[in-house]
């Protein structure tokens, strides 16, 4: 059940909201409470929990609380530290933006210029160390009618339209890199207007490298030499426009295979015709706390499927609620191995993203 929030701002008013964050009238159909206080043209929220934890503070434009515009800091539902904070123009993310473990660790920080990152972007491990640094276009590639445009003062639906119509895509510049979270460098790839270019290198976790060669306007062109993770040479590939036009493989001692061998397949999930996303719905439990609250919603999740099969390194991307991230991650955990990915004459580990439903209908 919800708890009604008694210790509040002196002139607020108190709102319900649903799992969608759409205000209803009784506190029986809310999923969160919040307190409003208007100053001036705008309306400051601060939303709570089930659990009475705050879940966010915002400025809306509007007393509906459909238009966000100003900063909004999310919390974790558990723990109450710090999630996110996020920069809002007439409900388009602009301005600076960051977000956090629930150990507190920082996992990412950049800017966004009217829904588009722009300038330098950081990513963190869970265990603070730097996962990936590079840079995206910054506001010479944004026409100067959108600044025009947003600063009128339009309508919030306006302003997602023309940037949906003449707004340029955000796109990736210079050099990039990745990194274990070991702090090993991962790769090493540049970037000209969102194309790959140039030298691009890999790296296995202890150091090894993993693979070279050179891409040509985001394809593949010439030889690229990938290598097993003892050091001994796995493939040779020749490309040509991104096209593969002649490889060789090697076993583990090196020693050249005969035949044919596999460049690229992806995971394989080896449960008949169920697909992942009806297997997650079928095994992720309604977590009882959230069914109390009435939470519900799409969660987006990321894993990775290692040269083994397993599972590994589960993210929890977008979820309504804190409460459904164990149910989604005891699921994964439990799944039968699947068929690992192979690339370049090798096992890899492959990175999944899939969603999950947690509806009350």
């Amino acid at each position: 059940m919800l708890y009604s929030i008694t210790a509040y701002t002196q002139d607020s008013t108190t709102k319900y909201l649903n799992a969608d964050l759409i205000i209803v009238p009784q506190l029986a159909q809310a999923s969160y409470i919040a307190k409003v206080i208007k100053q001036g043209n705008q309306y400051n929220a601060t939303v709570y929990y089930g659990n009475q934890n705050i879940a966010f503070t915002g400025s809306y434009h509007d007393k509906k609380l459909k238009v966000y515009n100003g900063t909004f800091t999310y919390y974790y539902a558990s723990t109450g530290r710090l999630m996110s904070i996020i920069n809002y123009n007439y409900n388009v993310q602009h301005g600076v933006q960051q977000s956090w473990y629930e150990n507190k660790q920082k996992r990412d920080s950049g800017t966004v210029y009217y829904s588009k990152k722009i300038g330098i972007w950081r990513t963190w491990h869970s265990n603070g160390q730097v996962a990936s640094i590079g840079s995206y276009a910054d506001s010479f590639a944004i026409p100067a009618s959108l600044n025009r445009v947003a600063d009128s003062g339009v309508r919030a639906s306006t302003l997602q339209s023309f940037i949906q119509q003449s707004y340029l895509n955000e796109y990736k510049i210079h050099l990039w890199l990745t990194y274990y979270n070991n702090g090993q460098l991962k790769d090493s790839t540049t970037y000209h207007n969102g194309d790959k270019v140039g030298i691009s290198t890999a790296y296995y976790k202890d150091g090894i490298l993993w693979g070279k060669g050179k891409y040509k306007l985001n394809l593949e062109d010439s030889l690229w030499q990938w290598y097993h993770p003892n050091g001994m040479l796995a493939s040779k590939e020749y490309y040509l426009k991104g096209k593969l036009i002649d490889v060789a493989c090697y076993a583990l001692d090196g020693k050249p295979m005969q035949g044919f061998c596999k460049t690229k397949r992806a995971a394989i999930f080896e449960q008949g015709n169920t697909s992942i996303e009806k297997y997650l719905a079928k095994q992720c439990t309604y977590p009882e706390a959230a069914k109390q609250y009435k939470h519900q919603g799409l969660v987006l999740v990321t894993f990775t499927i290692n040269t083994q099969g397993t599972v590994e390194d589960i993210v929890i991307e977008q979820s309504p609620t804190i409460y459904f991230n164990k149910s989604i991650e005891d699921a994964l955990y439990k799944m039968p191995k699947w068929q690992p990915a192979i690339a370049h004459n090798m096992a890899v580990p492959y990175r999944v993203t899939t969603q999950v439903l947690f509806s009350l209908e």
